[in-house]
């Protein structure tokens, strides 16, 4: 999540936020980027095997489209889930929870 909040922000930029919460033993991890941002009709792509959102090859440059994927799979077997919320030309928060 970190590496494509990077590759897609050309300008602002990527943070990074991590809590526990020590009652529920439940850590969550947002990554937030003021990049390029996904339309709504492209989210279902996101966690697609081979999926990429756009046709361009600058949007698409070194990437594979198993990221996200491998990303979901892994949160899933952790018994955790996966979140994101995006905006065109705004940005994206991909949040993840799980209980350690």
């Amino acid at each position: 999540m970190i590496g494509n909040a990077v590759k897609f922000t050309y300008r602002g930029e990527v943070a990074l936020e991590v809590e526990f919460e020590g009652l529920t033993g439940v850590l969550t991890v947002k990554v937030r980027d003021t990049g390029v941002g996904i339309r709504k009709e492209d989210m279902n792509k996101l966690f697609n095997f081979l999926s990429k959102i756009s046709s361009t090859k600058e949007m698409n440059r070194s990437g594979m489209g198993l990221g996200l994927t491998i990303s979901k799979m892994i949160v899933q077997e952790l018994g955790g889930q996966i979140e994101v919320d995006s905006r065109v030309n705004v940005g994206s928060l991909f949040t993840f929870s799980i209980p350690l």
